[in-house]
């Protein structure tokens, strides 16, 4: 008996946190082999989750977190000219009914409707709408003026009476979905003021207690002094 394949979700992560780890990525000279939680430790273990199931939508990763060429081709681009035809290619491949409403002037039940049909609701779907608004202004791919970031009605559907400074509230919420969570604090450990190299090569010594014989020793000399005549000059 054939299994039904899993529905595919729409990103519901901020779009400008998927903007700040490329522009990361960007920074330290390329995206890393995968995507893990260990890359990811800026970030709340919940939050940490939602961008990994974000970049799996988008193929910007594997199923086992590895890279995939968009998402090098994202991290390579050199400016934001040249990611949005990247962005707007993507939204055009997973967003196609979503585009095509921006494009007709659609009404915002028929943009949240649309959704519904990924199977999400209630505050995922709100998100995910932000995200894809964002992710649609960033790169130029058509919007209808009547599209908005949706507030969150109750499961039976009726509006929820609006307290007093609701308005404020609403407001803080589009904000902070539009605004990336805080970068990773600087690694201070001694660990991080050793040059790569080094650090993996100190790593090949034998735990304590263990048999280490001297020609062994030797050749571990040998090659640390060539490793950091490499980075220091031999002179």
């Amino acid at each position: 008996m054939a299994t039904e394949a899993p529905k595919w979700v729409p990103p519901y992560i901020s779009f400008t946190s998927l903007l700040g780890l490329i522009d990361r990525m960007k920074a330290d000279g390329g995206a890393p082999p995968q995507i893990d939680r260990s890359y990811l430790a800026g970030f709340s273990g919940g939050y940490q989750s939602q961008v990994i199931a974000a970049m799996k939508s988008l193929a910007l990763i594997e199923e086992n977190g590895t890279v995939t060429s968009k998402l090098t081709e994202l991290v390579e681009a050199a400016n934001r000219e040249a990611r949005e035809p990247i962005i707007k290619s993507m939204l055009e491949e997973y967003f196609p009914g979503p585009v095509r409403l921006g494009a007709i002037k659609a009404t915002q039940g028929q943009l949240e409707a649309a959704f519904k049909e990924w199977g999400i609701t209630g505050d995922t779907l709100r998100k995910a709408i932000a995200f894809y608004l964002a992710a649609a202004k960033y790169s130029g791919v058509p919007l209808s003026t009547n599209f908005k970031v949706p507030s969150v009605a109750p499961g039976d559907g009726k509006r929820p009476r609006k307290p007093r400074g609701a308005k404020r509230q609403q407001d803080r919420m589009d904000e902070e979905l539009d605004t990336p969570p805080p970068p990773p604090p600087p690694d201070r450990s001694w660990q991080a003021q050793i040059e790569p190299p080094v650090l993996e090569w100190l790593k090949r010594i034998p735990v304590k207690g263990a048999e280490w014989p001297k020609q062994d020793r030797g050749t571990w000399t040998t090659v640390l002094t060539a490793i950091l005549d490499g980075i220091y000059g031999a002179e």
